[in-house]
């Protein structure tokens, strides 16, 4: 898993990737893109902090469910992966909150 705080660039360059995010339309594109770049905006919105990454917690829940849990600050979303194993057959796992399946 990765955490990646506000303000702080990103790219997805190959790969899957699955991005859970807070709410909000403040988009600002640094590169890597035909669209609109906004530099301005993105130089000053930097924060180069890495304090923050220290809130960050992955690990077992369970047998099967791994919780990727950002800093406190963020109380809008939690992750949590679920290792089906063999999936022949049925399995279901019973998660204590709304849930996304993928």
């Amino acid at each position: 898993g990765l955490f990646m705080a506000p303000n702080e660039p990103h790219a997805y360059i190959s790969g899957d990737c699955v991005e859970i995010m807070a709410a909000s339309d403040n988009v600002v594109r640094a590169g890597l893109t035909p669209k609109f770049k906004d530099v301005d905006t993105l130089l000053n919105m930097l924060t180069y902090k890495t304090d923050v990454l220290r809130g960050v917690k992955y690990g077992p829940s369970g047998t099967v469910v791994t919780d990727y849990t950002p800093p406190s600050f963020i109380d809008e979303f939690k992750m949590q992966g679920v290792t089906l194993g063999d999936v022949t057959g049925s399995k279901s796992v019973r998660l204590a909150n709304s849930s996304v399946g993928m």
